[in-house]
């Protein structure tokens, strides 16, 4: 189910009624397996909580698009241009290149020493043994095993020719385990195919332009150089979807079993000691409780840990249903990974086009769903506007006019008792007393204060101060937030005021679309401040709306 409508229709509520009455209409099958709700960001997921605080406990995850991939927390952003690149469709087929560059043969035979014997690795054979590696069709780490098997045989029949010996199964079982402890043979097969996680692949994709042009031929120079970064560098929400596409490509590395009994045991044995350390330290070393039986209890309660937090932890988590909301924002390569969350594709998405303003952003449903759902979805609208004033919207609606934005605003029902106001005075002092003046007319509520970037520590903290120092803001009763044009959607205030509008848009890929986020925030006020003129597009729509 889409739900669509314009800002302050109460999309948002809609979707949480709706996850509301499937938690307790399929109890059984969610319970199961939980809900995922995707919001733009933590201020949003706060709200969401708060509203609904009982959702943390019916096996619901609440989560960015920056935290969907277990152990990577981002709010970094690339360039607009580099994160338009990433979004695409297309960068699907380029991880999936690069992680198939990942497995070749050398360039030449490579003779091997085992024991004193010589014996030749051929390239012909190094190739074959990935053919059939790859033909299984199995995950890049799982498909690694396949081939060291059969390179191995092949190295066995050499070896045994080699000492002239008659190959059967008890002899082939031997020569492959001296061939697995073979330094030799043990660089090779790792050069062939060397073992890779998602973090991996995905650093030294972007630290080489030799390996992103080979995955991505479509790519021209220029756009490559926009990729290209130190193979140290954070991850970028751009990046988050990128390494859930290379981890589904590239399955776990295995471990073997041998192996895993040695580290289980030996992390056991390290675990018991510590218990009996523990409580023989308390007092408790004569209690009715051993120390293996103190670690067994606790590995009990860590496997009954809440499915939110197990769910959250496991990429790989099938939910029962999803909700996302600000589905505007999504690029292609976002919506494949929200897509591997829900099998079942049981969703409610929430969105606005005309308030996309995200790089790559495909805001056309059909677009968007068609390669996961073809024609089974279906969209409600919501047109009526409950949170901002008729005077403001006024203003918005005219704003869409204007820059020929496709859309409809809603209708508001409240006419508001304040006419938007156009004030000059930016400087820090201005900016105080402006805000002072808002607390006081206000009384009660938040003031949202939008600002360019690198006006926001400043801003923040002079609202910081004043809160705690002006008696106008009533002891806490009137909050001030500060905020970027592109970090307020889905948020509200008591007041909004936008500082210098012409700022807020100069980087914006949409412009139109992020000022009218601006602009339809508030529930009672809204205040323009700017001691230039303002954006051609916004300064026709104040004074068409006031005629």
């Amino acid at each position: 189910l889409v739900v669509e409508g314009g800002p302050g229709t109460g999309k948002t509520v809609v979707a949480l009624h709706r996850v509301a009455y499937l938690l307790y209409a399929h109890r059984d099958r969610i319970a199961r397996s939980g809900a995922l709700i995707i919001g733009p960001n933590p201020a949003f997921l706060h709200y969401i909580d708060q509203v609904l605080p009982a959702l943390g406990e019916t096996g619901v995850v609440l989560s960015t698009l920056g935290e969907l991939y277990p152990g990577v927390r981002t709010t970094e952003l690339d360039a607009p241009t580099a994160a338009e690149l990433k979004g695409d469709r297309r960068f699907a087929d380029v991880i999936r290149q690069a992680v198939l560059n990942r497995s070749r043969a050398p360039q030449n035979d490579v003779p091997l020493k085992i024991d004193g014997t010589r014996i030749v690795l051929s390239v012909n054979e190094v190739r074959a043994a990935i053919r059939r590696a790859r033909d299984t069709h199995r995950p890049y780490n799982q498909a690694r095993a396949v081939f060291a098997k059969d390179l191995l045989k092949r190295l066995a029949a050499k070896l045994a020719e080699a000492l002239s010996l008659n190959i059967d199964q008890e002899t082939q079982a031997g020569l492959i385990a001296d061939l697995r402890h073979s330094p030799d043979v043990r660089r090779e097969i790792n050069l062939c195919w060397m073992p890779q996680t998602p973090e991996q692949l995905l650093a030294d994709l972007f630290a080489s332009d030799a390996r992103l042009k080979a995955a991505a031929p479509m790519l021209r120079r220029s756009d490559r150089e926009l990729l290209l970064r130190d193979r140290h560098s954070a991850w970028t929400l751009s990046d988050v979807p990128l390494l859930d596409e290379a981890a589904e490509l590239l399955g776990e590395i295995e471990v073997g079993q041998s192996a895993r009994s040695a580290d289980d045991d030996a992390q056991r044995a390290r675990e018991v000691a510590y218990a009996r350390d523990a409580l023989s330290s308390s007092g408790m070393a004569a209690s009715m409780i051993t120390a293996e039986q103190y670690v067994d209890r606790f590995a009990t309660a860590d496997a009954m840990s809440p499915l939110a937090d197990r769910a959250a932890a496991d990429r790989g988590w099938a939910y029962g249903h999803v909700v996302v909301d600000e589905a505007q924002e999504l690029t292609a390569m976002q919506w494949r990974m929200i897509m591997r969350r829900s099998p079942s594709k049981s969703m409610t998405i929430v969105g606005d086009p005309a308030q996309a303003s995200a790089p790559g952003a495909i805001a056309n449903w059909s677009t968007a769903l068609a390669p996961a759902v073809a024609d089974r979805w279906r969209k409600t609208m919501l047109t009526i506007n409950y949170r901002t004033p008729q005077a403001i919207m006024d203003v918005a609606a005219e704003l869409l006019r204007v820059a020929d934005v496709d859309a409809q605003a809603p209708r508001s029902v409240r006419e508001g008792r304040w006419p938007i106001q156009l004030r000059r005075g930016t400087s820090a002092d201005e900016l105080a007393n402006l805000l002072s003046e808002e607390a006081a007319t206000i009384e009660y509520g938040t003031i949202g204060v939008v600002v360019e970037t690198s006006r926001l520590a400043a801003v923040s903290q002079l609202a910081d101060d004043l809160v705690g120092s002006d008696p106008r803001f009533g002891n806490g009763h009137v909050a001030v937030e500060c905020f970027a044009i592109g970090s307020v959607k889905g948020l509200e205030f008591d007041t909004v005021v936008l500082v210098e509008p012409t700022e807020l848009i100069a980087t914006s890929i949409n412009p139109a679309h992020d000022l009218y986020v601006g602009l339809t925030r508030p529930t009672q006020r809204l205040v323009i401040v700017s001691d230039g003129a303002l954006p051609p597009m916004l300064a026709k729509a104040v004074a068409a709306a006031a005629t």
